[in-house]
């Protein structure tokens, strides 16, 4: 059994045994939110020498985990609507965080411009290909790295945040700089 199918078999077993918990978003009021972004292959979309393996199965990813926290948890996706769809997959720096404020379109604007005073939780969930450094694990966007402390430190200093449980379920190989992390 491949790594990928324990992984959807996990999934599939978690989501059974949330299936008592499916009516939970109907029973309170507040409304938590979720980003969920996926990066499985540079679809001609960046120039960069960085260069993004395609990343066999990770389609399912997406798929699994909206799965488990929409569908079955009633988490709301910010970046699943028609205005947000670009900020699913495939993400390059500029889409993670752009430098202004309140574009709302890269990942950092889009929850700091969202309204989430009834929410009670957050969830953060990116699959993407990872390298260990020095300084630790760096997702790889599709065109350059992102230190995990970074996206630790947005989430935890957001003002929108505050008070609210953050999920953060990162999907990364942790292998070294320069190896095929498989």
């Amino acid at each position: 059994m491949t790594v990928r199918s324990k992984l959807v078999r996990y999934v599939s077993i978690f989501c059974v045994s949330v299936a008592g918990v499916t009516d939970m978003a109907s029973s309170h009021s507040s409304t938590d939110y979720a980003i969920i972004i996926n990066n499985t292959e540079n679809n001609g979309d960046s120039n960069s020498s960085v260069k993004f393996e395609k990343r066999e199965g990770a389609e399912n990813d997406d798929e699994n985990l909206e799965f488990v926290f929409v569908k079955r948890l009633g988490f709301r996706r910010l970046n699943g609507t028609d205005v947000s769809e670009k900020l699913r997959r495939n993400l390059t720096l500029k889409q993670w965080t752009c430098g202004r404020k309140q574009c709302k379109e890269c990942i950092q604007c889009l929850i700091t411009c969202s309204k989430m005073e009834n929410c009670k939780s957050f969830l953060f969930a990116l699959s993407s290909h990872g390298v260990t450094k020095d300084d630790g694990l760096h997702i790889q966007f599709i065109d350059g790295f992102v230190p995990l402390h970074e996206i630790i430190s947005f989430l935890k200093d957001c003002n929108c945040l505050k008070g609210k449980t953050v999920i953060l379920v990162v999907e990364a190989c942790r292998s070294g700089v320069g190896t095929q992390g498989r």
